[in-house]
């Protein structure tokens, strides 16, 4: 049985406030960052990290915030690496159990600690999104079929019908697009986008075949 999420969590806040004490930061010196999602430290697929994250309001005056919070880092026997970002620079600490953490400097300075992976239980919002993707993907292939062949009826030819069944696939893009953007939603947005893609473009490659062959 692996740590469980509670006792994580505490271990992110101990790293947290363990960095606080260091750079001579009080509590109430911060606030708290809402992290679902790290792009430094990413989820790799099929797990999840518990994070805590804080931004600092104001730095001590006269200290270094990167130089104090490496030397912490690599006394904890962090492995550290440094990169530049769009927002400014990034510290990144990998500690021997299995915490990452992240210092990152901009408007403010953010501090976000990562813990070990833990596998996904019970998330079943890709097998959930493919199975509706299967239902909505014909369903919306055959309304636009319908309105393609009401047009086709209408002016003569087949040839704008032909683009207009396949007017549901801009639509899928737009929804599953903003599906992907928040974490919560992007496993089911991900298995929304298989399943109607998959039965989508076989019905609507039916339906074509049909309207041209007419």
């Amino acid at each position: 049985m692996g740590p469980h999420p509670e006792d994580l969590r505490r271990g992110a806040d101990q790293r947290i406030e363990a960095t606080l004490r260091a750079l001579g930061i009080e509590p109430d010196g911060v606030d708290r960052l809402p992290v679902d999602e790290s792009p430094a430290l990413p989820d790799a697929p099929g797990y999840h990290r518990v994070r805590r994250g804080v931004t600092i309001r104001t730095p001590p005056a006269g200290v270094d915030v990167f130089a104090v919070t490496t030397n912490l880092w690599r006394q904890g026997l962090c492995q550290i690496s440094e990169d530049q970002t769009p927002q400014g620079r990034l510290l990144i600490g990998h500690d021997p159990a299995g915490y990452e953490m992240t210092l990152t400097s901009g408007d403010r300075i953010s501090l976000v600690v990562a813990s070990p992976p833990l596998p996904r239980k019970n998330d079943h919002s890709l097998v959930i999104g493919i199975v509706v993707g299967t239902v909505l993907g014909p369903a919306a292939s055959c309304m636009s079929f319908i309105a393609a062949l009401s047009g086709a009826i209408q002016d003569g030819t087949n040839r704008d019908g032909v683009l207009l069944a396949w007017a549901w696939v801009p639509v899928l893009l737009v929804l599953g697009g903003a599906l992907l953007i928040p974490p919560s939603t992007r496993r089911f947005g991900t298995g929304l986008m298989i399943g109607t893609a998959a039965a989508g473009i076989i019905t609507s490659g039916f339906c074509t075949a049909l309207m041209t062959g007419a």
